[in-house]
């Protein structure tokens, strides 16, 4: 849900940069290795699947170059 007061969240948008890019895959793929990297959870879990993994990264990835893949 998002805020009443606060902007809204942009799937994929792991480092809060206000645009999803590699650079968002790369802190998501840190983040599931166990690298202290602080990602925006909520925003990082493209598939839904309740998790933060490297599937999302991927997703995130293929997003970032142009792939027909709807992060949601």
């Amino acid at each position: 849900e998002i805020p009443a007061t606060g902007p809204a969240r942009l799937s994929g948008d792991a480092d809060g940069s206000g645009k999803v890019d590699i650079l968002d895959a790369l802190a998501v793929l840190q983040a599931s290795v166990g690298w202290n990297t602080p990602i925006d959870r909520g925003a990082s879990d493209v598939d839904g699947s309740g998790k933060v993994d490297i599937l999302d990264a991927l997703r995130i990835l293929q997003y970032s170059v142009g792939w027909d893949v709807e992060l949601k």
